[in-house]
């Protein structure tokens, strides 16, 4: 075995777990040994801990340039054992060529130069090389800078990311991914889609605003995803499905909700739905259906009492105003779905339609009682909606007196009253009522479908100037007893 005190192998044979680099120096621990561009052969390492390593030495580059060894506190390789060591060359470095220096000079060669010359020559190629060098370190130090700027980066979004919830770390990523490309280009989950959606849903010109800033799907993207969802008429069992999820992470009194149905009408119109292979368009209740064209549409939603949140969960198309006995049917049907999924119906709401009435009288005889009734056990209590009550008061004043017992002595409001504090207040020369106008007490010129028409004649205001002309005697004694404020 021959060892050679004088050779050198050339970096490029040294992995980087053995160099070493350091703001000073640069170079390769005392410990390692070649392991890049071997030969066939094997070179038996041993270190200093007395382990041996084969380590294959063909293909080895020569020894065509030098690393600096920075030797550890006295550590000593020991004995380098090989059969025989052969290294390959390696394609040297191009020589820098200074050749252009000189030519400026005036000279082709350095030995032409005068003694004079050469000595700037010296000092021209000694900054340049100090130039390369310095170059060379500025490009290291912007390398390491760059890595540990990375690090420093992940490290503080591996701390923010823990201080929040998963859908913003979600949204965060998507804008990251999403933001430099094309709207074209984008891509979306399905998660993202849904809380594109919804918001969407809660405001369309907030999301149309916000698009302009984030990289949102377009609204054609989220009414595709939503045309995605099956809706049949009747029951919707992915509807309840989802909300039995919900309702799971809910408290006692979030469940508790009421069940709202109403109906209106819709123009009869007959739609191929190329999805479901069906004619849309005729009556349907999801258990029957009938082929006559449809014009009443029937809704049921189900709504949170003590939390806001509300949700549709059933629809039917009928010919003409829906029948009491499927309407009945269909309020327990709903009932007893939400039951069954954890929620505590505590009430039903609609308004006072005919269809409506008899249901709701039809199942308070069958439970024997006239303020409630049972489904599943559960009693239920039929409330009708103030604002057709307020109308339905209305309607009844306009054709018929109310007669009321105060302190033992029968009063009658009457409708004529409330004209004549109109024509009353119209004649004087400031009005006290100026937003009360001929729409609000005229019979022939009300709108009786507006809640808000008659929610301002039965206001305070009102109430308190028919107390005030009664007592002026410009409005007989009784107009004070239609009060409503």
């Amino acid at each position: 075995m021959q060892i050679y005190h004088r050779h050198r192998v050339c970096h490029r044979h040294f992995s980087e777990e053995f160099r070493v680099t350091l703001p000073s120096r640069t170079g390769i621990r005392a410990n390692a040994y070649p392991t890049l561009f071997l030969s066939e052969s094997q070179l038996i390492y041993k270190d200093v801990n007395g382990n041996n390593e084969n380590i294959n030495l063909n293909n080895l580059p020569s020894c065509s340039s030098a690393v600096n060894v920075i030797s550890p506190n006295k550590e000593v390789l020991q004995e380098e054992q090989q059969s025989q060591c052969s290294i390959k060359e390696t394609p040297r470095k191009a020589r820098k060529s200074y050749g252009g220096i000189i030519r400026k000079f005036g000279s082709s060669r350095q030995t032409y130069l005068s003694d004079e010359v050469k000595d700037i020559y010296k000092k021209v190629v000694t900054s340049y090389k100090h130039i390369t060098r310095n170059k060379r370190l500025v490009a290291s130090f912007k390398s390491r800078f760059a890595n540990i700027s990375s690090s420093l980066r992940a490290e503080l979004l591996k701390n923010l990311f823990e201080h929040v919830n998963k859908p913003t770390v979600d949204f965060f990523f998507s804008q990251l991914a999403n933001q430099p490309k094309t709207p074209k280009s984008r891509r979306f989950t399905i998660q993202e889609k849904v809380f594109a959606i919804a918001l969407l849903k809660s405001s369309g010109k907030t999301y149309k605003l916000l698009s302009k800033i984030f990289a949102f799907p377009s609204k054609s993207t989220c009414l595709a995803l939503l045309r995605q969802i099956p809706m049949r008429a009747g029951l919707n069992e992915q509807i309840f499905l989802s909300l039995k999820s919900a309702v799971q992470n809910m408290s006692i009194s979030g469940r508790s909700c009421i069940v709202m149905f109403d109906e209106m009408s819709l123009a009869p119109n007959l739609q191929y739905n190329i999805k479901e292979d069906c004619i849309d368009g005729l009556e349907n209740t999801g258990s029957y259906k009938r082929a006559a064209i449809a014009d009443y549409v029937n809704v049921f939603m189900v709504k949170g009492l003590f939390r806001k949140w509300k949700q549709p969960v059933s629809f039917t198309y009928s010919k003409g105003p829906i029948k009491s006995t499927l309407l009945k049917h269909l309020i327990v049907k709903v009932i007893g779905k939400c039951q069954e999924i954890g929620l505590k119906v505590l009430c039903t709401v609609c308004d006072q339609g005919s269809a409506n009435q008899a249901a709701i009288n039809s199942l308070l005889s069958q439970s024997r009682s006239c303020s409630e009734f049972q489904v599943n056990g559960e009693k239920i209590i039929p409330l009708y909606d103030i604002p057709h009550l307020f109308k339905g008061i209305r309607n009844n004043l306009l054709k018929k007196n109310l007669y009321i017992k105060l302190d033992n002595k029968l009063n009658i409001a009457k409708w004529e009253h409330i004209i004549d504090l109109y024509y009353i207040d119209r004649d004087a020369p400031m009005r006290i009522c100026p937003r009360l106008t001929e729409q609000h007490v005229i019979p022939g010129k009300i709108n009786k479908m507006k809640v808000k028409i008659c929610t301002q004649v039965f206001s305070y205001t009102v109430a308190s100037h028919l107390v005030t002309f009664s007592k002026w005697n410009n409005l007989p004694n009784d107009a004070e007893r239609c009060l409503f404020g």
